[in-house]
């Protein structure tokens, strides 16, 4: 079990619920995970802190938002102390960034009229930026 949390982990970072979730589908015990998994803790090769950092990274350099990256982190099983720090120690400027995603999928000119508006707002949300990020961005350009 040891030598396949290692494989794992030489490939990506991953949290430990996630790691735990994948040893257990590959039909592992699960009293016997727990202990494997706190040492390497122990060892340093598994941090949820470091996960959460190369996430936030991953995600950004994706063009996604806060809120979206917010929840995948959830869904990975990271603390939410965890997810607020890394979010907000994330050296980005998310004005800047919102303003580069719309730009990257929809061009330099603006929108005009309401639909093309609320299509470039789904989007948008969908991708994880707030709707007082959107509103911002959008009226910005007007």
């Amino acid at each position: 079990m040891r030598r396949k949390a290692l494989s794992l982990l030489a490939r990506r970072e991953h949290s430990r619920a996630e790691l735990a979730r994948k040893l257990e589908r590959k039909g592992f015990d699960g009293r016997h995970i727990d202990g494997v998994l706190t040492e390497l803790e122990g060892q340093k090769l598994l941090c949820d802190a470091r996960f959460a950092e190369s996430f936030v990274q991953s995600r950004v350099a994706k063009g996604y938002g806060p809120a979206r990256i917010r929840h995948q982190l959830r869904e990975r099983g990271v603390e939410a102390r965890l997810i607020e720090t890394h979010l907000d120690e994330c050296p980005l400027d998310w004005v800047a960034e919102i303003a580069r995603v719309r730009r990257k999928r929809f061009g330099e000119a603006m929108p005009d009229g309401h639909h093309e508006r609320a299509r470039q707002a789904r989007f948008l949300q969908y991708r994880g930026f707030s709707p007082d990020q959107i509103r911002r961005l959008l009226e910005a350009g007007e």
